[in-house]
């Protein structure tokens, strides 16, 4: 009998030998636009060259599944979910075991995961824009290759918008259906810039994340037209200012191509080298007497009217000659 109980005692130390191993710690599933990842860390005095096994629990199924991807993991020490927890309705439970050639651990379980209401909603697309006094916006769900299971399970849900306007600081929440039309926010101030941001509601999911803020103006913003102004008024003074000086210009030339007068003119086309020439002095009698051969050259008289004539000349001439001993007639050629 007492070696009945040596032997039992023996193996039990061989069974809590096998088991030396520390239980991994922080084992939790992690989960994003419905990709769980199953996560933890190795226990305390856990050895560098140990491996780890992930199993899941389906309580429909009501049984323990291998999670075959994920029987020798190393590093990083994490296994992917996503295929097993197919029914995003349904309850999983995740659990975690160490081992190495010789030894193994305990098996840690995480807590009750149930995807549809456990999972992180990622932000939302979003892009924005002005339409006078309102705002444009084109909101959609998150990319994810399982999102599209999350859409035939939620038919209809909701996107909440907050909107802030930047120039006193003052913002507001909208909640719009979500569709594939644009959704309009109406009754904004013109020409003043808002800054929106979005995220997900549903009526099962918890979390979800918000997007960056995206802004825009609800009618383009004013342009500041007084340096244009300024720049056309100095344009136009610079034009006016041109066009004055050159009918200046134009009159000053032609004023002075205008012709001269005939003694200028005539001694502009003279030679090149200019030169005087001597005053001649002429008596009044030499021209008198000159004028009369002309007369008499050019028309014959009766002989009455020739000593009228002569009587007249001898007259007149007495006459001129007393006038003609104190001028002189200048002439130039």
């Amino acid at each position: 009998m007492a070696h009945l109980l040596i032997i039992s005692s023996l193996l039990l130390q061989s069974v809590v030998g096998l088991c030396s191993l520390p239980a991994p710690v922080n084992v939790t599933i992690d989960s994003l636009n419905l990709e769980h990842i199953l996560k933890w860390d190795p226990g305390p005095g856990t050895p560098t060259e140990a491996q780890y096994r992930a199993e899941y629990f389906h309580f429909i199924k009501n049984t323990w599944s291998p999670v075959r991807t994920c029987l020798r993991v190393t590093s990083p020490r994490q296994c992917d979910l996503t295929e097993e927890f197919k029914v995003i309705s349904s309850f999983y439970v995740g659990q975690v075991q160490a081992f190495t050639e010789l030894e193994i651990s305990n098996w840690s379980v995480s807590n009750v995961f149930h995807p549809s209401s456990d999972t992180v909603l990622g932000p939302p697309e979003l892009a924005v824009s002005g339409c006078g006094n309102c705002l444009r916006l084109q909101i959609s769900p998150p990319k994810g290759k399982r999102m599209h299971r999350f859409l035939e399970f939620h038919h209809r849900f909701k996107y909440i918008c907050e909107v802030l306007r930047l120039r006193d600081g003052s913002k507001f929440t909208v909640q719009v259906v979500a569709s594939d039309k644009d959704i309009i926010i109406e009754y904004l101030e013109p020409g003043t810039e808002y800054c929106i941001t979005a995220k997900m509601q549903t009526v099962f999911t918890r979390h979800s994340q918000t997007s960056q803020p995206c802004c825009a103006f609800t009618s383009p913003e004013p342009v500041n037209t007084v340096p244009v102004t300024l720049g056309l008024m100095s344009l136009a003074i610079l034009l006016t200012a041109l066009v004055c000086g050159s009918f200046f210009c134009h009159g000053l030339s032609s004023s002075l191509k205008k012709r001269l007068p005939w003694v200028l003119a005539s001694m502009s086309s003279s030679t090149a080298t200019p030169h005087c020439v001597a005053a001649e002095a002429y008596s009044m009698a030499d021209v008198v007497q000159d004028n009369m051969k002309e007369s008499f050259s050019s028309k014959s008289l009766d002989p009455k009217e020739e000593e009228e004539t002569v009587r007249e000349e001898n007259e007149g001439y007495g006459y001129l000659v007393g006038e003609a001993n104190t001028s002189t007639l200048t002439t130039f050629p």
